[in-house]
């Protein structure tokens, strides 16, 4: 995505979705791989620090175990509402133009190819 994407907005959490306690592999990672190359478009947006998302993690950690349900919608959801609120955030401290500003919203393991995003970049409606 070199060259097709302005600005990454990487999430990653302390807990996983279903609750349990997790290192956070990006940051310590970040200084190694990518820093030098993409640093400068590259922002880290905790999902720990955004009320609902702490809220939906700390209502299923209480949920017994044998009582959580086995997709964990909420939680996820949470996430992602949390993160689109930073990007949104971010844009407007930026002060990006809405009529020329596209996001591409993905999971980590659903990243578009850089071909149709480089179209859509160029693209005139």
């Amino acid at each position: 995505l070199d060259g097709v994407v302005d600005m990454h907005f990487v999430s990653e959490s302390e807990f996983s979705m279903r609750g349990a306690d997790k290192p956070l592999h990006f940051n310590a990672a970040f200084g190694d791989r990518f820093a030098a190359h993409f640093g400068d478009r590259i922002t880290f947006a905790s999902p720990d620090e955004c009320a609902p998302y702490r809220d939906a993690v700390r209502e299923l950690r209480a949920t017994d175990t044998s009582r959580r349900p086995s997709a964990l919608w909420d939680v996820q959801n949470a996430h992602r509402w949390c993160v689109g609120e930073y990007v949104q955030r971010y844009a407007r401290l930026q002060q990006w133009d809405a009529a020329t500003t596209y996001v591409v919203f993905s999971d980590g393991d659903e990243i578009a190819p850089g071909l149709p995003l480089l179209h859509l970049k160029h693209c005139e409606l």
